[in-house]
């Protein structure tokens, strides 16, 4: 995949509205995006009812973590700038990521990047980012984080996919076909979709 996103998941019913926001961070950023049927809104993220492990998320990313078992952010943390947290998710101990690439999602300029967490994670949690909201910053063992680095509302905001080896295909094209309808409005109300 060069990191461009299509939508391909069959019809998308459901409209939903998020909030990516922090006590450190300016403004919240609300996030509206369409879900196909059977997907549900967690509040900072969008997964199928029936497999949390598949899943499409927001994160303000302060920082990368250098050593995850350690919760050892980096030093220098990384810029806020596209460029520089998209490296820093290349450069995390234990995983195996694919170098940033330009890419655009849902009409936006993005670095793209790639990341595989190992199939036997050396401790649990595996810390890979700061962020907030703060449960949002390590995966699942065997997970695949496809990573979509966008500027939106004067922030970096990650959009990102997690999938795992036994993602459906179905699963795998609903992830996609959102991606192309998401807006960020900065500081708008926001209301659980359904």
């Amino acid at each position: 995949r060069d990191g461009a996103a299509s939508p391909s998941g069959g019809p998308l019913g459901q409209t939903l509205e998020m909030t990516v926001s922090g006590t450190e961070d300016p403004e919240p950023l609300h996030v509206t995006l369409q879900l196909p049927d059977g997907w549900e809104n967690a509040s900072w993220y969008a997964a199928r009812v029936d497999d949390e492990t598949s899943s499409l998320s927001f994160s303000l990313v302060h920082n990368t973590i250098s050593e995850p078992c350690q919760n050892v952010p980096r030093d220098p943390g990384v810029d806020q700038t596209m460029e520089s947290v998209a490296t820093g998710f290349t450069e995390i101990a234990g995983t195996t990521a694919t170098a940033p690439v330009a890419a655009t999602v849902a009409g936006m300029e993005a670095m793209y990047v790639e990341v595989a967490t190992p199939e036997s994670l050396p401790c649990d949690p595996f810390w890979m980012w700061e962020s907030t909201p703060g449960d949002g910053n390590y995966p699942s063992a065997g997970q695949t984080l496809r990573i979509w680095v966008v500027e939106a509302g004067g922030q970096v905001v990650a959009v990102m996919t997690r999938t795992h080896e036994g993602t459906s295909s179905e699963t795998q094209e609903q992830l996609d076909a959102p991606l192309e309808t998401i807006v960020f409005d900065e500081g708008a109300p926001t209301s659980s979709g359904g």
